[in-house]
Formats: C-alpha cells, structure tokens, sequence
C-alpha cells in the first residue's frame, strides 16, 4: 500500500495498493516496492515495483499510478535489474552521435556484464529527456560512433529510451546514457530486462579519454 500526504495533513490517505496491504499488479497496487524517486521539479513520485518490473508514476493530485517503464515488456524475461544516478555539473561532456556540433551534452558510461547471453531490454526512467547508446567493449567520447551496437531516444515512453539487444557472457558492453538536449542535468533510472541478473557499473571517465575495460 502507497501512502500520500497532503501539506500540514495530520493523517495520510491510501494513493496505491489496498487498505489491507495486500499486494497486486494493477494501477492502484504495488508488490514489493524497493526505491522511490521524487522529482521536484515537476512533483511527481517514481516507484519501482520489483514483483510487477516495473516503474511507477503519481503524477500531482492523481489518485492512481500508471506505468512508465516495465511491465509491459513481452516475449522477455522477467528478471529486473535496476540502476539510479544522476547527470551533474561535473559530469564529464561529449559531442554525441546526431546532436548539434557546435554542442556539448553530459553523460554517464555504464559497464554493462551478463552472466547469460540472451536478449536484454534496457530502459530510461527521469524527468529530463534521455538518449541512450549501447557499444561493444569501449566507449571513445571523442569518437562516439566506434563500436556502437543500437541507439535509441524515444523507443519508451515519452522523455525515455528503450534498448532491446542480444547480450553474449563473454563480452563487456557499455552503455552511455545522455540527454537530448545540451547541458541538461537530472536523476535517471536504468532498469534491465532479462534471464538473469545484470551487472552495471558507473565509469565516468575525463571527456576525450579511451573509455576500457
């Protein structure tokens, strides 16, 4: 059961799930919920519903959530595996791949192993407006289309991307998550759709340097 309170409200009032606390998977419940994101900016609540896969969304006065990330997935895997951080100020900044360039964006280098090969379904979650970039062993910032495997802006729901690709157990992959638009900063979610568990890890390395594992 989701909980919401109204400013200098003494008692709050049930926003998901059942009064019982029993747990479900449709719009007005959650099962197993493990992380909430608040954005600000724009006042709305992100849940991660881990039973259901996926991610869900209290936009402001709403009285049930909707899905903005999982879920809906099909013909894949149910085993979710999650990542959070954040673009910042300080994050280090490349020319990407069909951006304006003239232009800079921040950007996060992700490592990315399976232990299965199989297919995977990677997705965006935040409230800036997210590119994501898959590459095969390195990342070069100063050369951003070697070795890339698939791109995507808007392959999920609005301001997000989706990812769908076939993973091999004995290579290394790197993802790099960036935004559509120059210099803009913000939290985000990864969250990775497969038969096993994924290992992501941040490697945020000086802009213009080799990127290797």
């Amino acid at each position: 059961m989701g909980r919401k309170w109204l400013k200098n409200a003494l008692n709050g009032t049930t926003g998901a799930g059942f009064s019982t606390g029993d747990e479900g998977s449709d719009a007005e419940s959650l099962s197993y919920p493990t992380a909430v994101w608040v954005d600000d900016e724009a006042q709305v609540v992100y849940v991660a519903d881990s039973s259901n896969n996926r991610i869900q969304r209290w936009l402001p006065n709403a009285l049930i959530d909707d899905t903005v990330a999982g879920g809906a997935v099909t013909n894949l895997p149910s085993v979710l595996s999650k990542y959070s951080s954040a673009l910042m100020p300080n994050s280090p900044q490349f020319s990407r791949p069909n951006g304006n360039i003239q232009d800079y964006y921040y950007y996060q280098a992700i490592r990315v192993t399976v232990a299965t090969s199989e297919t995977y379904s990677f997705e965006s979650v935040s409230g800036i407006s997210t590119m994501g970039y898959l590459y095969d062993t390195y990342f070069d910032p100063s050369n951003p289309l070697a070795n890339i495997i698939v791109s995507s802006d808007n392959g999920s729901t609005q301001r997000a991307f989706r990812i769908i690709s076939l993973l091999s157990s004995a290579r290394t992959y790197i993802l790099v998550v960036t935004t559509f638009q120059a210099s803009v900063t913000g939290d985000f979610w990864i969250l990775v759709h497969g038969p096993a568990l994924v290992g992501l890890t941040s490697i945020t390395p000086p802009t213009g340097k080799l990127v290797k594992i």
